[in-house]
């Protein structure tokens, strides 16, 4: 069975002109690349975390992450997995979304039901 998790970094310019970044331990990243609900996926599985304003800094972060995922699965018995590793994603083009986790499960939960929707309507001949 896969983990199908890591961490990740995920920059982003900012509103005044520079660039920041963020730090999450996620899993299905993929997800984040769904066109029409990238930008709430990435609210879910980000907006929790410190932003980091220095990239050296962000990449210590991550990795002390990961360091302490390990450690608390060995502490818990369970197998030391992150899948990924310590990865970063492309860098977003805007700033990082602004909405809330509650607007980003609307908007997930709107989507997929129409997804569903859609895959249940009957197909032309």
């Amino acid at each position: 069975m896969s983990a199908d998790n890591g961490v990740y970094i995920l920059e982003s310019p900012t509103q005044n002109g520079g660039r920041e970044w963020r730090v999450a331990e996620c899993q299905n990243i993929e997800d984040c690349d769904i066109p029409e609900v990238g930008d709430a996926y990435l609210v879910l599985k980000f907006n929790g975390s410190k932003v980091y304003t220095n990239y050296l800094v962000a990449v210590e972060a991550a990795w002390f992450m990961y360091e302490e995922i390990l450690a608390e699965c060995a502490e818990d018995g369970m197998p030391q997995i992150v899948e990924y590793g310590v990865s970063e994603l492309p860098p977003l083009q805007s700033p990082f979304p602004i909405m809330t986790e509650e607007e980003a499960d609307r908007q997930l939960e709107e989507f997929w039901t129409r997804m569903s929707d859609e895959s249940r309507a009957p197909k032309p001949d």
